[in-house]
């Protein structure tokens, strides 16, 4: 759920919890948690979590313009609308970022990120089943002296921007902190080819090659950001008041896309794809085009089992984002009152942001067609905690919590339909226990999520070339739409979310540390929406599409409209196990491990999705794996890590479904269906396995030091990712992305610690393969679907300089 549910009860500012712990801003060294320091930070060279993260295995992210996506372990949390469920959470100083679009922004002033892999929902609520990133900017220090930060970097395509930092005092006992950020980043991809696969594994055509760089202006990326934090620190009460803004603009990457076009419609001729030949006994039987479809990385086209396509002519277009941008703006008010027995924690947030694109479909069937899609956000949260420790086993702490919060989104598709407010109410609340002794830790999360009065007034208009569409002029008049009006849907969830986390630590004579840990989370959570469907739309003579009964079949001019009321129902459960440990042997010598397994399973009947009335929805996905870090010093100058993730997914998904006209109709085999569905009215019962090839993730790292005098040091070092991963939408219903990416960094620093001063040179190399699979639910596409593979290289270089005082 957006927000309060993924945010979870514990911790949820960044006020110290109690004098133990924070547990959102300050993780202690568990197994499969990574820390990257200020100083670590410093030779990343970057401001935002792609390179943030790039040292993780396991851990991939992947960003677009204005939409963002982490993978933890194989589960993917795009996110993208409101009401669904990240698997991965992060955290800014403690307020979770409720939208993909804010992770493209850039992180200011970063004092320190810490990535949690595995289950984490014991300590960071439902939200993390995967895993969580912690990302912990620098704050007023109580120190009331000036202290100020200056940062400046130029590279190769236009990149440069800087950064500065000061602390101010403002009285006896307060201080601020005000952060300023300007830079220009564009994409360092210098090129990108695509080339569509079957399902059977078969190149179906060539390459598309472009550069960049031919476009003048095209990806350079305008990033302005502000932030000022505040703090009072009296005797009774600590206040703390962050308020930041930040803005991302500039046009995006032209692309190639591929359009499919209406022609002469030919059964018996080869199928020609875009202007190329497919194998005479190619599956392809249809091309599926829908304006919703288009990102920067191309159009997808479905492939299917059956007829041949019957759309032989087909084009190529250019797609320009001529107006990217997104703008945010969100404000934190901390308040901490300790007392003799117990710490009260207050915590409001209000947050808003705005995300806007303009794309020019030039060359598409509808001709001069522009879409330009707004996504409007605004939440507000109040949480109250109350900690402390028991009288009776004073290492037994408890912590209690109540919050209510609110988010509002207004998501204005494009021009040819109308907005979809959506509105959200949810008020949490839930307890927590910690044990604490020299060898134990242990945690137990209990927490209920009651969700009210969600509203959401939608349009969905599908439109698929079929056959039967002769010209472009005729296009829209054999397009299948299907609209929803004034549809309203009220979901009232209950969550309760069990999960533990135990963790044994132990002291060897030889100063060699044994920790293992064991963390098991249930998550299991029912909705029931209501809503009203309004189905219409309009088909030529002779239109039948393969999925409709023979008897569907209207005359020229005939139009339908009929109401559909449905009630659906969904339940999900997930399930996570993890035991690992970490054996610290001293001498900079370390070693983690941890054996995992994740199940989730979602259940839906019925729902309305992708045109079609799904009676029964069974999604099962497994994930199962080894993750292993190495840390070793070979001596005090040079030192590697080696970090080694295997992972294998495994997803299996039951549908039982059939037109939703055909239910608005009542004809066929969806003419007496009963919700929820039974086995006399279900069509199709389709077992779709998509077991995939064992993940990998390798990072191997090699630093090397020397002293060039008593205050001068030089610093090299030497970073390898090799990335071979599968990232399922939480839905199970979106596409699944796999990512093969081989990435090289080189750094080269000079630093002066008596003047404060550091000079870094830096070589990024990246080669990334990415093929979309499309997978969908229904009747109609009961196949693996395809894939669109996109291939991209490039580089970046340049010099980084920083000076504090």
């Amino acid at each position: 759920m957006v927000r309060g549910a993924l945010l979870g009860l514990i911790a949820l500012t960044a006020l110290v919890q109690g004098a133990e712990e924070s547990v959102r801003t300050d993780a202690s060294s568990y197994t499969s948690d990574i820390t990257l320091t200020r100083s670590d930070l410093d030779q990343l060279t970057s401001w935002r979590l792609t390179d943030l993260v790039g040292g993780a295995a396991g851990v991939f992210f992947a960003d677009a313009y204005t939409e963002g996506a982490i993978a933890m372990r194989g589960l993917t949390s795009r996110n993208l609308l409101a009401g669904s469920e990240p698997s991965a959470g992060v955290y800014v100083d403690g307020v979770y970022m409720s939208r993909p679009q804010q992770m493209v922004l850039p992180f200011l002033d970063v004092e320190s990120v810490q990535i949690l892999r595995g289950p984490q929902s014991a300590r960071h609520g439902v939200g993390a089943s995967s895993g969580v990133i912690l990302v912990n900017t620098v704050k007023p220090d109580p120190d009331r002296d000036w202290e100020g930060a200056a940062r400046a970097f130029a590279g190769n395509e236009g990149r440069r921007g800087y950064e500065l930092a000061v602390k101010a005092p403002l009285g006896e006992a307060s201080n601020m902190r005000i952060v300023l950020h300007d830079s220009q980043q564009p994409d360092w991809i210098q090129s990108r080819s695509y080339s569509v696969l079957t399902h059977q594994g078969r190149t179906v055509n060539t390459s598309i090659t472009r550069r960049y760089g031919e476009t003048e202006g095209y990806g350079k990326r305008q990033v302005r950001a502000l932030r000022a934090q505040f703090l009072w620190d009296f005797d009774a009460v600590q206040l703390t008041y962050k308020i930041e803004t930040a803005r991302q603009a500039g046009p995006g990457n032209p692309e190639q896309l591929i359009h499919c076009q209406a022609g002469e419609a030919d059964s018996e001729a080869t199928p020609n794809l875009c202007g190329l030949t497919l194998a005479g006994d190619s599956p392809v039987y249809e091309a599926e085009y829908d304006l919703n479809g288009y990102s920067s990385s191309g159009a997808v086209v479905a492939l299917g089992q059956g007829r041949k396509l019957d759309v032989p002519v087909l084009s190529r277009g250019f797609t320009r984002l001529e107006d990217d941008e997104i703008d945010t703006i969100n404000s934190v008010l901390s308040v901490l009152i300790p007392r003799e027995r117990f710490d009260i924690h207050l915590h409001w947030a209000l947050g808003d942001f705005d995300t806007a694109f303009y794309r020019d479909l030039d060359g598409t069937p509808v001709a001069g067609a522009a879409l330009r899609r707004t996504l409007q956000s605004s939440y507000s949260e109040v949480e109250v905690r109350i900690s402390s420790p028991s009288e009776v086993l004073a290492a037994l702490h408890w912590t209690m919590g109540w919050r209510m919060q609110s988010e509002k989104v207004n998501d204005l598709q494009r021009e040819l339909r109308p907005p979809e407010p959506q509105q959200f109410s949810t008020t949490i609340w839930g307890t927590r226990f910690r044990q604490d002794t020299d060898q134990l830790h242990y945690f137990l999360s209990l927490e209920w999520n009651a969700r009210e009065d969600l509203q959401v007034l939608s349009d969905v208009r599908l439109m698929r070339v079929q056959k039967g569409v002769r010209t472009q002029r005729n296009y829209l008049a054999g397009v299948q739409s299907l609209d929803t009006v004034n549809s309203r849907s009220f979901l009232n969830p209950v969550w309760a979310v069990e999960s533990c986390r135990i963790e044994c630590r132990k002291q060897s004579l030889v100063d060699t540390v044994y920790a293992y840990q064991l963390t098991v989370v249930r998550r299991l959570s029912d909705w029931q929406t209501s809503y009203a469907k309004f189905a219409s739309g309009y088909k030529p003579a002779g239109f039948n599409a393969p999925y409709e009964p023979s008897q569907y079949r209207l005359g020229a001019g005939q139009a339908l409209g009929h109401a559909i009321n449905l009630s659906e129902y969904e339940r999900e459960l997930i399930q996570s196990f993890e035991i690992g440990g970490v054996t610290d042997l001293g001498t900079g010598r370390q070693i983690d491990f941890a054996l995992f397994f994740t199940q989730s399973k979602n259940l839906q009947m019925p729902a309305l999705r992708d045109g079609l009335l799904v009676l029964e929805n069974l999604a099962e996905a497994s994930s199962y794996g080894l993750e292993i870090d190495s840390v070793y010093a070979l001596s005090d100058r040079l030192r590697w890590h080696i970090g080694v993730s295997l992972l294998r997914t495994e997803l299996d998904e039951f549908s039982a479904s059939c037109s939703a006209m055909e239910f608005a109709q009542g004809i066929g085999t969806c003419g007496d269906a009963e919700l929820p569905a039974s086995e006399a009215t279900r069509i199709a019962r389709v077992k779709m396995p998509l077991q995939f090839a064992p993940e990998y993730s390798l990072v191997v790292g090699w630093d090397w030091t020397r002293a060039l005098s008593e205050t001068r040091m030089f610093e090299f070092s030497l970073l390898i990712r090799a990335h071979d991963s599968y990232g399922i939408g939480d839905d199970y219903d979106s596409a699944i992305r796999q990512d093969s990416i081989t990435r090289t960094r080189l750094d080269a620093t000079f630093s002066d610690v008596s003047a404060r001063w550091r000079a870094q040179l830096f070589i990024d190399n990246i080669e990334d393969e990415t093929p979309l699979v499309q997978v969908r639910s229904g009747s109609e596409y009961n196949h693996p679907g395809a894939l669109l593979v996109t291939a991209a290289e490039g580089r970046r270089y340049g010099v980084d300089l920083r000076y504090s005082w």
